[in-house]
């Protein structure tokens, strides 16, 4: 803040158009605030460059490169959140296949649950906690996250993932599937199960977000409560999966892929009425306060 500080002066009295001059201004006024790498590279080396400030581009450097490290700092987040869901979720079916029900329908509701609210909690901050690459995919379509993040998001979740569902059989072997989900009814039916589940889950994390991150403790409990429900509601008919990782994974480790599809292509689907429902309603809501005012 130190440099910035001193540099502006120095742009505001440079020879450039003022039109760059409101763009240097914005673009470096803090150069340690989490902007998107694709927005600092718009920002115009050209620009100081015809400015001839050295200053400024050593500001700019600095500025990238801290922002490339949190760009990384958000990757690793979320492998590291997927990971944490599902080799607590599907350990906890592993886990209770292996002990003939000693942690039972209830009890792996709530790993699932509990672990989705920890990692909301814990890493909400730092990438927002999307631990799902439907929410990943919603919040791009509703416009709350940028699009050229979502392959970078989708790689480390599903990484993330994948490595879970590998430890787990290397722990245990190759019991129950390693949590696979699996249609228990028609197809029709899980498909538009899982489809309401993942609508469910999104609204209420449009509910409690702001921008990309879900922020705050009742942040994490609302999410986490709506993951243990719909597990204990619709977990013994299609799995409660609400998350294409969460499926694909365990399937790949295991070789099984059938119906694979309804879980990568539903919960997807499901999240982004989710989310653009609940744009509707805040829009219908604004227009509706502003007229009464």
């Amino acid at each position: 803040m130190v440099l910035t500080t001193f540099l502006l002066p120095q742009i505001r009295s440079s020879n450039c158009h003022p039109r760059d001059k409101d763009q240097t201004v914005v673009a470096i006024s803090d150069p340690l605030k989490p902007v998107a790498t694709d927005q600092l590279l718009k920002f115009t080396i050209r620009e100081a460059l015809l400015c001839f400030e050295p200053s400024l581009l050593a500001c700019l450097l600095f500025g990238y490169i801290r922002c490339v490290k949190l760009e990384w700092r958000k990757y690793i987040a979320e492998f590291f959140g997927t990971f944490s869901l599902v080799f607590a979720g599907t350990g906890a079916i592993v886990v209770n296949d292996i002990t003939g029900g000693g942690v039972g329908g209830l009890g792996i509701a709530a790993a699932f649950g509990l672990v989705v609210m920890i990692m909301v909690y814990s890493l909400g901050d730092i990438s927002g906690a999307h631990i799902n690459p439907a929410v990943t995919m919603a919040f791009a379509v509703a416009r709350h996250f940028p699009v050229s993040q979502v392959p970078f998001y989708w790689l480390s979740q599903f990484s993330g993932a994948i490595a879970a569902s590998f430890l787990v059989r290397l722990l245990y072997g190759n019991v129950a599937n390693l949590g696979a989900t699996f249609p228990k009814t028609s197809i029709m039916t899980t498909f538009v199960l899982e489809i309401v589940l993942g609508m469910l889950l999104m609204f209420v994390i449009m509910a409690v977000a702001t921008g990309t991150r879900e922020v705050g403790g009742m942040a994490a409990i609302a999410i986490g409560g709506t993951i243990a429900l719909g597990a204990i509601v619709a977990g013994p008919i299609s799995g409660a999966s609400m998350n294409p990782a969460r499926s694909l994974a365990p399937a790949l480790v295991t070789g099984n892929l059938n119906d694979v599809w309804i879980y990568l292509l539903a919960p997807t689907i499901g999240a982004i009425v989710g989310a653009l429902f609940y744009q509707l309603e805040i829009d219908n809501f604004r227009s509706g306060f502003k007229l009464e005012k």
